[in-house]
């Protein structure tokens, strides 16, 4: 376990976990993010589907709710599935050797697999392995071309089951990075840098991605293959095959010319071949024995079985002859038909016209789920694009064309969806300038600027940049008793954020109020900063270890320019909003598109809005629906004073906590002098610091970046502000502990604390900080005191209550979450 959370990583991450003792705490990683996001499509009924029972499928159509739905959901583009030869091979294949040949092929193997091997090397031109799936294809080749002096750069939307198997070469030391999707200029950038330094640089990719159906730069990637002579390309051309090049071989291999010496090819038995099972086509006799020797599940999974055999036998005899040329042009005839439709019925258009794959942007997924939900009753079966496959705002409906289809159905699928895109894009309060937009399909003309003041419906919004430009009083009554971001806590905070030599240390701030257009009275108010983030801020300890481990030479690796709620320095519930309104929901959408044009303005990577409870079911819910991601943040530990002294407390609580209180905490007092500093010397000002970085440097629970060096400086010449000292009486020189507070009408608000760890066991020296902090809060007659993130065991012992708090956010790319999900194996693709 690290921060409570079970170790999600595969086992060569082990080894480097350290040995964190402050952050205890529950992390809700990208897995769990995916998780909600895919629940939330199952129970809104467009996601995880099962077809009817007693209730056959024949690929045109699909029964699903007790409705006979034209199915435009399926990857069986050839439309094979039903065609006798291939049935009754099967059959024929099944009665003469059986369901199944469970012999490793170490030792023997079926003449019939053998056949099937030779049957598609003639087909393909190059030797053939075949494999029970294209995953445990990955599994068994990729390990074993990959050296340990090698290096792997992965595309951005490779497929899961890719960069799953890539994974496992990072046991022997391979580096393994990743660029985003199609960049050939960052490709070629890190070729530049590293083609010297290993044997073999693989790039794996694509042939045809699943989602928007768009293709691998060959072209390009040829010539950076002739630019450096060790570069080889691993493609995965799933959905490229049958439909596409002689002999139905693929997209991949037909755009190549070919496979040269270094060009691996992994394609499907399965999509437009028509059955199942892995297929890894070689260069050359050497590289197919090297892998037939010894391909890991090769050798210990089982064959295919003689039915899959029997009917891929089939297909192949079929590739082989001209009749595979009337099947693609028959499909060709249906995706240019459907082109010809989709060009002039005003929809937006993701997808590339190349491949019978295609994608129409809805924007927010709530947008996406009712479209597709309306596709639904009208009779069309249609799947959705959404997150993990693709960002959360680039929700879409994504459809295929078969040969099973008529023109017919094509036309009223299409019809369907002009019809009710308008319908559904005022429904949901949406634009088509707004989708357009996430998607790129038109050039967007760039705000520079954010107005200050402006009336949209029956609300007035206004826009500062600094606190000092709003009303103390109003801004106090709103939000004034939920932290530190009171009127004067944020005047500090933004003097601490500006100004500062490193850019991760500066910070703009944005302020909203909206109000009621007729009443004037507030309806919502909100602070946002915009700055450097480390993308890793919420993820487990062990991963942040890790990444922090290449930010020693690559500092900003995995970082984003992010619009937050709150700043690096507050906590508690950012948004004030007057939920007894019935239109809060609209105040808050009012809220969302503005922050997002801000976002825009600012070229913001993603938007955060965070410390919102985790239990508020309604306000989570709408969140979701307006296109953001839950995650859990650590809790906020808040202790209600409703004791006047810590003798009271003590005698309030259980035995247990009695003896602990007494044996770890007041037995080590009398060992401590304490000092309340409101300004610290300037000789103190950097040994003060460095006890502050001290658990910084061991605490990766809430990722941050190091604070601004000259932040204890700043801090002292604000009287809002005071240090608390822990000194040794036997030594009052320098303290071993200190505590930075704020304090804030009836809040006390302890934000950065620094520890000397050389007494932090022997002297208990952590909890006699929070002991201090107590009673310092009760001589100030402080209500509440805010105790921070993590450890929540040690602070549950001093009267502190969890606060479950989640934090939502909108992420332009996904490019930076893929890559941390398959340093922590968790990445999943459609």
């Amino acid at each position: 376990m690290i921060g409570g959370h079970a170790l999600a990583y595969p086992q060569f991450l082990l080894f480097q976990k350290p040995n964190f003792t402050m952050a205890k705490i529950n992390h809700n990683n990208v897995l769990d993010i995916i998780r909600n996001v895919l629940d939330d499509a199952r129970d809104r009924g467009v996601m995880f589907l099962k077809t009817d029972d007693n209730v056959g499928y024949s690929g045109e159509i699909m029964h699903l709710r007790g409705e006979p739905l034209k199915n435009f959901g399926t990857c069986g583009y050839m439309g094979v599935e039903f065609d006798e030869r291939l049935i009754n091979k099967s059959v024929e294949f099944t009665r003469k050797h059986g369901t199944q040949f469970s012999i490793s092929r170490a030792y023997v193997t079926s003449n019939v697999n053998v056949e099937l091997e030779q049957k598609l090397g003639k087909m393909f031109g190059y030797p053939v392995i075949v494999q029970s799936s294209t995953s445990t294809t990955h599994v068994s080749a990729i390990p074993s071309l990959v050296s340990y002096k090698d290096m792997i750069i992965l595309d951005q939307q490779v497929h899961m089951s890719v960069q799953s198997a890539t994974q496992i070469t990072r046991q022997k030391g391979v580096k393994i990075t990743k660029i985003r999707h199609n960049r050939m200029d960052m490709l070629d950038q890190i070729l530049a840098e590293s083609h010297t330094k290993y044997e073999k640089i693989w790039y794996f990719v694509d042939g045809v991605y699943s989602m928007y159906g768009d293709v691998a730069p060959f072209k390009e990637i040829q010539l950076l293959m002739d630019k450096y002579p060790n570069l080889y390309i691993y493609i995965d051309d799933a959905h490229g095959i049958g439909w596409f090049g002689k002999n139905g071989r693929g997209y991949a291999i037909e755009t190549l010319g070919g496979l040269n010496e270094r060009t691996i090819l992994s394609t499907t038995l399965a999509k437009g071949f028509g059955t199942v099972g892995g297929i890894l086509v070689l260069p050359n006799k050497a590289t197919y024995q090297k892998i037939r020797s010894f391909g890991g599940p090769l050798t210990y999974s089982h064959p295919l079985p003689p039915a899959t055999i029997g009917a891929a036998t089939a297909m192949v005899d079929i590739c082989l002859t001209d009749e595979i040329y009337e099947y693609q042009q028959e499909l060709q005839d249906k995706m240019d038909y459907c082109n010809d439709l989709l060009a002039a019925s005003g929809l937006p258009v993701v997808s590339d016209p190349l491949t019978p794959i295609y994608f129409i942007g809805m924007g927010q997924p709530k947008t996406g789920y009712e479209m597709c939900m309306r596709l639904l009753n009208e009779g069309y079966y249609t799947s959705m694009g959404i997150f993990p496959a693709v960002a959360i705002s680039n929700t879409g409906i994504r459809f295929t064309i078969n040969r099973h289809q008529s023109k017919r159905d094509i036309k009223g699928l299409i019809d369907a969806m002009i019809y009710h895109f308008p319908k559904v894009l005022e429904q949901e309060n949406r634009t088509e300038e707004e989708i357009l937009h996430v998607f790129n399909l038109k050039k967007q003309t760039r705000v520079e600027t954010h107005e200050s003041q402006k009336i949209i419906g029956n609300y007035l919004v206004e826009y500062y940049t600094s606190i000092q430009d709003i009303n103390q009083t109003e801004w106090d009554h709103l939000l004034g008793d939920r932290g530190c971001f009171n009127y004067q806590g944020l005047i500090s905070q933004e003097l601490f954020f500006s100004n500062n030599p490193k850019q991760e240390n500066n910070f703009t701030f944005h302020y909203f109020i909206i109000r009621d257009k007729a009443s004037q009275e507030p309806l919502l108010a909100s602070f946002l900063t915009f700055g450097l983030h480390k993308d890793d801020m919420l993820e487990p300890e062990g991963l942040s270890y890790n990444i922090e481990q290449i930010r020693k030479t690559d500092p900003f690796y995995l970082t984003s320019k992010n619009l937050m709620t709150g700043s690096f320095l507050t906590e508690g519930d950012h948004i004030y909003l007057d939920r007894n309104r019935s239109d809060w929901k609209q105040i808050l959408r009012v809220f969302f598109n503005e922050i997002s044009a801000l976002g825009d303005s600012l070229e913001a990577d993603g938007l955060m809005l965070r410390d919102l409870k985790a239990d508020d079911t309604e306000l989570n819910t709408y969140m979701l629906e307006e296109g953001f991601v839950k995650t859990m943040m650590p809790n906020t530990n808040i202790v209600d004073l409703t004791w006047d002294s810590f003798e009271t407390y003590f005698n309030t609580v259980s035995k247990r906590r009695r003896k602990m209180l007494r044996q770890e905490v007041l037995a080590h007092a009398p060992n401590f002098h304490v000092e309340i500093v409101q300004q610290v010397p300037d000789d103190e000002q950097a040994s003060i610091y460095g006890l502050m970085q001290n658990i910084k440097d061991s605490n990766l629970a809430f990722n941050v970046f190091d604070y601004p060096t000259n932040i204890v400086d700043k801090m002292s010449k604000d009287y809002h502000w005071e240090f608390i000292y822990l000194y040794l009486k036997e030594q009052t020189d320098m303290p071993i502990g200190v505590v930075c507070c704020h304090r804030t009408g009836h809040n006390y608000c302890p934000l950065l604390a620094g520890m000397n760890y050389d007494y932090l066991e022997s002297h208990e020296l952590y909890k006699q900080i929070l002991y201090r902090i107590l009673l310092r809060g009760m001589e100030l007659n402080a209500k509440r005191i805010y105790l921070g993130f993590t450890a929540d065991e040690t602070k549950r012992k001093f009267g502190a209550e969890q606060v479950p708090m989640a934090a939502f956010v909108r992420i332009k790319d996904h490019f930076n979450m893929d890559v941390m999900a398959s340093m922590a194996n968790t990445k999943i693709n459609v």
